[in-house]
């Protein structure tokens, strides 16, 4: 039972002992190989040296030379492919050691310095007939010889260079050979060691953690079969897992959904930036508002959908430098080719987890109906006030216009009777019934309004009053274009409409201060409700005056009440509708007046002009 527990540790013991073994023994191989190859190499040349001495020496016994000259040792050089041979006489075999020694002074004085250091100890000990190691990859041969002269030495030299490698490398392929033993011994020991203690060091982490590792049996397969166990706990809550992240991925994709929907269809526009101003979202009512792309605007830069410098950018960067929320504010904002619109809105900072900013969010409201709604009220309530003191005024001049009447119809009679000049009271009462009618505009205009429809034709009610107006003096330079569809029907009260419209062309005679010109009257319907344009090519209506002409007793002409506009658009409101109109110092005005309509199906048709306000 122990045995098959320490399976695993025996099984990497056991590779790794036939790895050290195996490269034990490629390297005993590769160093009997090296040393065959080496004893081949030398054994050749020691057959090649004692196979061209012979040969040197029969040739010496032949020609009976007792020298070697040297056109014959280049010879010998030439056919032998040696790099030296040099002859000399063999020392007696009785010499004593110092004569040896003078026999070898004056005999290696031929050879080479290195050469002779080489031979030295060889000659004196007579080691003959075997390759002797000489400078770089020189090897030296002594071969002996007897001659009719003597017994001689023949000393050749030749360049091996594969055999004074082997020589040289010998040594070192051994150190390096038992340095790699001792080495491959240590790795097998560590190796050993290093793969089996990470896994004793895991077995123990895992006991410390509570799991059930086996005790006894070897940490390896303790851990796999732990491992195993882990993967089926893993199998068995993966599909709980999957259920869980599905619902939550639901209920996520619901929410986000939902805060879609809601960001899209609340009537707010929406827009969120981050820290360097780029557009993080936009909702579609705050494109609508900013006449921007929403899909493409996203990533862009904040300046790219609000104009740079304006209100609104100024309090979006406010907001982001100060990181602090800036209060409820209106702001006009300009647009070019587009009406100004009133704006309503609140930024606040964006913060993260960790209560840094990233962002701003902008809420955006429109408020310019509101806007001009407030200024209708405000204008009525003025109007309701003046029209209250017009009218308790009006009563009281009325009284007194009267009695001056009176009055002067008497001192009229009076001068009469004494047949004096009554030319001043005249002027008297033709300036008191002057008085009179503008007490009786007055009156009119202050007067509550109760208009009593009928269904008009309007086309015939539009001739009726060109043709009323046309007979002015100051019209007759005038010509008057009318397009309005014969057939076009509404409920209206004709007296108030032809006073409130007459008012209106009025104004655009007026404009023409004399000169002849055109007054275009156009009529037709729009959204289900009718248009009525009225426009001239006057001198028209500086900016600062727009917002007073609908103000009662303002009027650019010195001889003007300034009552006609306000009345005429008292009598519009009556009726349910709206008087606005647009001008241009230079090129003219255009009125517009919009009346709710239930306009038949085959009289919807489109305005020549649009609607300008």
């Amino acid at each position: 039972m122990r045995t098959q527990s320490r399976k695993f540790e025996s099984v990497v013991q056991l590779g790794l002992f036939i790895i050290i073994f195996v490269l034990l023994l490629l390297n005993v191989c590769s160093n009997y190989v090296i040393y065959h190859v080496w004893e081949g190499k030398r054994t050749q040349a020691a057959a090649d040296f004692k196979n061209d001495g012979l040969v040197i020496s029969r040739n010496l016994q032949i020609s009976q030379a007792n020298t070697l000259s040297d056109s014959l040792q280049r010879q010998l050089k030439v056919i032998h492919n040696l790099s030296s041979v040099t002859l000399i006489d063999k020392p007696p075999d009785e010499a004593d050691v110092l004569a040896n020694r003078k026999w070898l002074a004056a005999n290696t004085a031929r050879l080479a310095p290195g050469r002779a250091a080489v031979v030295a100890d060889h000659l004196l000990d007579s080691d003959f007939y075997r390759p002797i190691r000489g400078p770089e990859q020189e090897y030296l041969y002594i071969y002996p010889f007897s001659s009719a002269t003597g017994k001689k030495l023949l000393i050749i030299s030749k360049r091996t260079p594969v055999l004074a490698y082997l020589d040289r490398s010998g040594k070192v392929i051994l150190i390096f050979s038992i340095s790699s033993m001792v080495i491959i011994l240590v790795l097998y020991l560590l190796l050993s060691r290093y793969i089996i203690s990470p896994f004793k060091r895991i077995k123990k982490q895992a006991i410390e953690a509570g799991r059930d590792v086996g005790g006894d049996s070897d940490d390896v397969e303790a851990l796999v079969a732990d491992y195993d166990r882990i993967i089926q706990e893993l199998k068995e809550k993966e599909s709980e897992l999957l259920r869980l992240n599905k619902a939550i991925t639901n209920k996520a994709d619901r929410l986000e959904q939902f805060n879609e929907y809601l960001v899209s269809s609340i009537t707010s526009g929406i827009l969120t930036v981050d820290v360097n101003g780029r557009i993080l979202s936009i909702n579609a009512a705050a494109a609508r508002l900013l006449h921007a792309d929403g899909e493409s605007a996203m990533g862009m830069d904040i300046n790219t959908v609000i104009a740079f410098g304006s209100d609104l950018d100024k309090l979006v960067t406010g907001t982001l430098r100060s990181s602090q929320s800036q209060p409820y504010q209106e702001l006009t904002y300009n647009m070019a080719a587009q009406e100004p619109l009133v704006l309503g809105v609140i930024a606040s900072p964006i913060y993260d987890d960790k209560s840094r900013v990233i962002g701003a969010c902008i809420l955006i409201n429109d408020r310019t109906e509101l806007e001009r709604l407030r200024s209708e009220l405000e204008a009525n309530n003025r109007l309701v006030a003046l029209g209250e003191m017009a009218a308790g005024l009006a009563h009281q001049l009325r009284n007194s216009v009267g009695a001056i009447l009176g009055y002067g119809n008497l001192v009229k009679k009076r001068l009469s009777r004494h047949s004096l000049s009554t030319d001043c009271v005249a002027a008297l009462q033709q300036e008191a019934k002057e008085a009179e009618t503008l007490i009786q505009r007055f009156l009119q205009f202050a007067r509550p309004l109760q208009p009593q429809t009928q269904l008009t034709m309007l086309h015939e009610l539009m001739n009726e009053i060109i043709e009323a107006v046309k007979v002015r003096p100051d019209c007759h330079n005038i010509r008057f274009d009318l397009r309005c569809d014969s057939r076009l029907e509404i409920e209206l009260d004709r007296l108030l409409f032809k006073q409130a419209v007459s008012n209106i062309i009025d104004n655009a005679v007026n404009a023409y201060q004399g000169r002849g010109g055109e007054i275009r009257i156009e009529a037709g319907t729009a959204d289900g409700s009718i248009l009525l344009e009225i426009a001239d090519s006057g001198s028209g209506i500086p900016n600062e005056n727009l917002d007073k002409i609908f103000t009662p007793f303002f009027s650019s002409n010195p001889s003007g009440t300034g009552l006609g506009l306000p009345l005429a658009g008292r009598i519009i409101d009556a009726h349910g509708g709206r008087l606005s109109v647009a001008s241009t110092v230079g090129e003219g005005t255009v009125f517009s007046i919009i009346l709710p309509s239930e306009v038949k199906p085959e009289l919807s048709q489109p305005l020549v002009h649009p609607v300008r306000s």
